[in-house]
């Protein structure tokens, strides 16, 4: 294995191509480049090391996006998705909370910004849960760890989804990470206790 060393927007773009949750940087590139996988290759790489099996730089016009460059806030969320504090998180409430906490920590004074996230009668966010509970039976308010709001959690993984896109979408990021941590709620079978 040999270390390259990559721009951030490159390596952006290589976390925005992740299809499984540990997925390394030379597993992706594989895949992207069509490369056959090694049967030492695994997909548990360090973060910011790689193994390219050819030495010829993939061809044709890159991504729109890419091409752009994702935004500092894009860049910050792809590189939290990988993060510990995200795939330690067994089920798919523990990664939404863990989720919702970041956004608060890297947007604290826009976060407010989620109490417009709503349903057609439910609040999904207020500052108490008693706000929360009056607008539904069954709404299981659940404080979003180190803030002092509350989010209703007796909703679907597809909800969960859902608010996850509308939060991030009213916070500015790009609809190509919405669409990553969106997916990313969705509970992976490798990330569940053993029985």
């Amino acid at each position: 294995m040999r270390t390259i060393v990559i721009d951030e927007d490159i390596y952006a773009y290589l976390c925005s191509q992740t299809q499984e949750l540990g997925e390394g940087p030379s597993s992706i590139l594989r895949r992207l480049l069509k490369l056959h996988p090694l049967a030492s290759d695994t997909s548990q790489e360090p973060e910011g090391s790689g193994s390219l099996g050819s030495p010829h730089a993939p061809t044709g016009p890159p991504d729109e996006e890419v091409a752009q460059g994702p935004s500092e806030n894009d860049l910050q969320l792809l590189e939290f998705l990988h993060t510990w504090t995200v795939r330690s998180q067994p089920q798919a409430l523990g990664r939404f909370l863990a989720l919702l906490s970041w956004l608060h920590q890297s947007h604290r004074e826009e976060f407010g910004v989620v109490a417009t996230v709503r349903g057609r009668r439910r609040l999904y966010f207020a500052k108490g849960p008693e706000d929360i509970k009056r607008t539904g039976s069954s709404t299981m308010p659940k404080a979003i760890p180190g803030t002092a709001w509350y989010v209703a959690t007796n909703t679907s993984t597809r909800l969960k989804q859902v608010i996850i896109r509308k939060v991030l979408s009213r916070l500015g990021y790009s609809k190509q990470c919405t669409q990553k941590a969106a997916g990313l709620i969705e509970p992976d079978p490798e990330l569940r206790p053993s029985h």
